[in-house]
């Protein structure tokens, strides 16, 4: 991982949010590109990814909107904006 001091906290979670649109770019250029191993197997292997895909998704979204881990009740049930509120660091971490 690399140390940026230099980022403010809000540059960080732009970095962040971009790093993991990018595994997904990567997880769909992926799967168009998988080999054929034959219809069987083919299907097989559809489902399989297909799966992966919506667990991923399905985490993504229980952890931030179906818990209050991130977001309050109130919240969730469509009274706040869904914003997290982050403070600097108090520690320098190396």
């Amino acid at each position: 991982m690399n140390v940026d001091s230099t980022l403010t906290i809000q540059g960080a979670m732009n970095r962040a949010g971009k790093m993991v649109l990018d595994r997904y770019d990567d997880f769909n250029r992926a799967r168009t590109q998988l080999p054929s191993w034959g219809d069987e197997v083919d299907k097989k292997v559809q489902q399989f990814v297909e799966g992966t895909a919506s667990g991923v998704i399905a985490t993504a979204v229980w952890s931030f909107f179906e818990t209050t881990r991130y977001f309050s009740r109130e919240s969730q049930d469509g009274k706040g904006a869904k914003r997290v509120t982050l403070s600097p660091a108090k520690h320098n971490i190396e």
